[in-house]
């Protein structure tokens, strides 16, 4: 049981403080007899209403009452953080780094260049140490991966004979570090989906060993979108791919998904996998009287690659849609395009 003691003394030898048990049921208050110097709140045990106190005791306690009271003092004086501040300025680096002037970081441009500045720039004010090469800047290698469309080719055995396929028309090839001359079995394995928490797997009884894979962009609309945009991402295709064995893949566009805009003059808009100045599609604009434009070509860097899904066009009067390739984390990415 705690007692809460009352000391008011000078203390100068060992003293017999008058108790009153009375005044508290099961604690006791002890008034010191000496003239009111310190005022000390803490607690002890119930010592039964006695409670011998000499100097050395006396001095330890009101020590470490002051510490108490000042500990307190210290903490009930610290302001509270500003957040709406602290909200701001997060927001202040998020608008500059995520501005379009920045074309995305995209390694080896002006506005990656630019965005490590800045980066370099906050590290120097929030007193961080460098720890590169050069400053905060580390050198790291990449590895550059372009088709090579004159040697590569791309055909389906039908009947048993050959239908080859030509590049941005009929087909285009994603190039990998590993790429080889292969043949083999391609098998449909449906959307290409393994979802565990909806106990969805096109994966179940298909052999895929050392074949091909076939499968349809999307997923089925009994998924709840946000995961179905999760097990549609390239991470999670890959790994649900390799520990089946697949050598291979062909993807397949929705049809679903292919609906092409047409804004109010008549103009249609939609986009192809292939060509353009990189081989990596583009985005276009059909008039009613056949002429064409290309409004961007995709150059399968920070810009993305091969946008098989086509286009929409939004109530801002812009177009918008999405790669499945490159971009700033080689996953794709959310195109805008201005009209």
């Amino acid at each position: 049981m705690l007692t809460t003691i009352l000391l008011r003394s000078y203390v100068t030898q060992r003293i017999r403080p008058n108790c009153h048990p009375e005044r508290s049921e099961g604690s006791a208050f002890c008034g010191l007899s000496s003239p009111p110097a310190v005022l000390a709140l803490f607690c002890l045990p119930d010592l039964g209403g006695f409670i011998p106190v000499d100097l050395e005791t006396t001095l330890k306690i009101i020590r470490r009452s002051l510490y108490v009271l000042l500990l307190f003092a210290t903490l009930t004086a610290v302001a509270a953080p500003d957040w709406n501040a602290l909200g701001n300025a997060w927001w202040a680096h998020i608008q500059y780094l995520a501005d379009d002037k920045l074309e995305v970081r995209g390694t080896g441009t002006e506005g990656f260049a630019k965005a490590a500045a800045y980066v370099t720039d906050q590290f120097q004010r929030a007193g961080l140490q460098p720890a590169g090469e050069n400053g905060y800047v580390q050198t790291v290698a990449f590895s550059v991966l372009q088709l090579d469309e004159v040697n590569s080719s791309l055909e389906i055995a039908q009947n048993g004979k050959p239908v080859p396929f030509q590049f941005g028309e009929d087909g285009f090839l994603g190039p990998t570090a590993n790429a080889a001359p292969i043949e083999a079995q391609a098998v449909f394995l449906g959307y290409g989906l393994r979802v565990p928490e909806e106990n969805y797997d096109d994966f179940a009884g298909v052999d895929l060993k050392g074949k091909i894979a076939v499968f349809v962009t999307g997923g089925p609309s009994s998924l709840p979108t946000s995961v179905k945009a999760h097990y549609q991402s390239t991470e999670e295709r890959r790994k649900n791919l390799a520990a089946a064995g697949a050598i291979g893949t062909i993807t397949l566009p929705n049809p679903t998904a292919q609906q092409i805009p047409l804004d109010s003059a008549g103009d249609l808009y939609g986009t192809t996998a292939g060509g353009g100045t990189a081989g990596a599609g583009v985005v276009f604009k059909l008039t009613p009287t056949g002429q064409e434009t290309v409004l961007h070509s995709f150059s399968s860097g920070a810009d993305g690659s091969t946008p098989f899904a086509g286009v929409i066009l939004g109530r801002d009067g812009n177009l918008y849609g999405v790669t499945p390739f490159r971009g700033e984390t080689n996953a794709g990415l959310v195109f805008e395009i201005k009209l």
